[in-house]
């Protein structure tokens, strides 16, 4: 049963899906994000995620996920973001980057399409060395806002991906 339900939530995850109405954990770390404070990059890293990056691995509760990421990809452009299958966009929004948090963070704001209702939030950590991106974000029922570190550990999905030439 764990086999099915981590495949549903990892395709859930490269999908960039997020529960719509989920709420942090009260505290400094939870205020509410909104695609309002998305704002156009301008700090060193936002500038540095520019362009195309591919899903190169993806861990789930602490395991390397069964699912295949090959054809995943991400791509940034100013302060949004596109999610693509096999180069069929399946979710756009923006993003907000916070870089003198520690972890860094970084939140997208997504809709799967014009018709979709509500905005899909995704509160997330990341380190961006070079071209390698490394993102971590809290399963869906978890009480954390954001992951404490980008170690892979149960509650936590981590994906890494790699920035196309």
């Amino acid at each position: 049963m764990w086999s099915g339900s981590a495949l549903i939530l990892l395709a859930g995850a490269l999908s960039c899906t997020a529960r719509p109405d989920a709420q942090p954990a009260s505290g400094a770390d939870a205020r509410p994000a909104s695609e309002a404070d998305a704002q156009p990059a301008s700090r060193p890293d936002a500038s540095n995620l520019q362009g195309t990056w591919r899903v190169v691995g993806a861990w789930v509760r602490g395991k390397p996920s069964a699912t295949n990421v090959k054809g995943r990809s991400w791509t940034f452009q100013d302060s949004t973001i596109a999610t693509a299958f096999n180069g069929k966009i399946d979710q756009r929004g923006t993003m907000r980057i916070d870089s003198t948090s520690s972890p860094a963070r970084l939140d997208f704001f997504l809709r799967r399409d014009s018709t979709s209702a509500g905005t899909l939030i995704r509160r997330q950590i990341y380190r961006l060395s070079d071209d390698t991106l490394t993102v971590a974000w809290v399963v869906e029922h978890s009480r954390q806002a954001y992951p404490r570190s980008l170690d892979i550990t149960d509650g936590v999905i981590k994906l890494k991906l790699v920035k196309n030439p």
